[in-house]
């Protein structure tokens, strides 16, 4: 399965254009899906490799933690949710995806 990198980033850009944002891959995470580092360099999200191994999985891991980082909350409360779902709908339409609903019921919980 091909993930679209360079179109996941720059839909990233897009919608966090005022914050330089680098996704990573890696299999050092263990058991986390992904993992978001807040610096003031800018922000890097690692993703786990084993665990995200296609596109709508890459793309769930990057909402969810770009959500945490749009609410600026670490719980999943209903501000947290709607972020998430807003992040979901976006990277759906800019990447023209369309089953991403049935893979985050596959991952959950996330």
């Amino acid at each position: 399965m091909t993930i679209r990198w360079k179109r996941i980033q720059k839909t990233t850009s897009e919608l966090f254009p005022d914050q330089p944002i680098n996704i990573h891959v890696t299999t050092a995470l263990n058991n986390l899906i992904e993992f978001l580092s807040v610096e003031k360099g800018g922000v890097d999200i690692l993703i786990n490799a084993i665990k995200c191994k296609g596109e709508n999985q890459v793309i769930i891991a990057i909402s969810h933690a770009l959500a945490h980082l749009k609410t600026n909350v670490a719980l999943h409360d209903q501000i947290w949710e709607t972020a998430f779902k807003e992040l979901l709908d976006a990277y759906a339409l800019k990447l023209g995806i369309h089953d991403l609903e049935i893979t985050l019921k596959e991952m959950e919980p996330i």
